[in-house]
């Protein structure tokens, strides 16, 4: 009998466990999740708890799915599924999945990682950093060459514009920050951070040629 038992405890801790999964996901990606018919609620707990909400709830008496408080909700052919176009910091978490007695069907635990890329430009040419999902006004941008540093972004504003090197040099868009017509001093690292101070992405630009526009300028 204590054997039956035995293996009964170690398949409901087994269901358990496989029915987590964890998710890691570059900030600025997509977060797609599948909700199967039964589901009927998608629950999330924020990475350190502050937040616990129900983010969709199906109703039976609509014929589309309700309006999720995160996120997107659309009909498949199976269920529905959930999309998180540009994931953040903040939609790191625990993403739960219940049907209708509040039993638990699947949960996903998602980490958002830094984005980290090494950039080939040609001189003349120009250099766009994507705000990976930020708000504009969240965005800040700082450049770090081998002797300075220098603030080109703050809060979405191109305060470097004020910097001899930068006069009508950057633009400032809701999804992008670009650097025009770059040069060897532009050469280093662009470190993007959010309204928490917190790394989101980092650059390292490198020069690889010349625009025959960059060759004349410097002959």
């Amino acid at each position: 009998m204590l054997s039956v038992w035995t293996l009964f405890a170690t398949t409901v801790f087994a269901a358990s466990v496989s029915a987590i999964s964890r998710r890691i996901i570059i900030h600025g990606s997509q977060l797609t999740l599948d909700l199967p018919e039964r589901t009927q609620r998608l629950k999330f707990v924020s990475a350190d708890e502050s937040d616990k909400f129900t983010i969709w709830e199906h109703k039976s008496s609509s014929l589309s799915p309700s309006k999720p408080s995160k996120g997107q909700v659309s009909s498949a052919s199976n269920g529905w599924t959930f999309r998180i176009q540009h994931v953040t910091f903040d939609d790191q978490g625990t993403y739960t999945l219940l049907n209708q007695s509040g039993s638990t069907i699947a949960s996903y635990i998602l980490k958002v990682n830094v984005s980290k890329q090494v950039i080939d430009c040609i001189a003349g040419e120009t250099l766009t950093i994507s705000l990976a999902g930020l708000k504009q006004s969240d965005a800040t941008l700082r450049f770090y060459s081998n002797y300075s540093s220098i603030t080109l972004v703050e809060n979405g504003v191109p305060v470097g514009r004020n910097h001899t090197d930068y006069i009508n040099r950057l633009k400032v868009t809701s999804e992008s920050i670009k650097v025009l017509n770059v040069s060897a001093s532009d050469k280093g690292k662009y470190r993007l951070t959010d309204h928490k101070g917190r790394l989101v992405s980092l650059k390292a630009m490198i020069l690889v040629g010349f625009t025959p526009f960059a060759i004349k300028k410097f002959l």
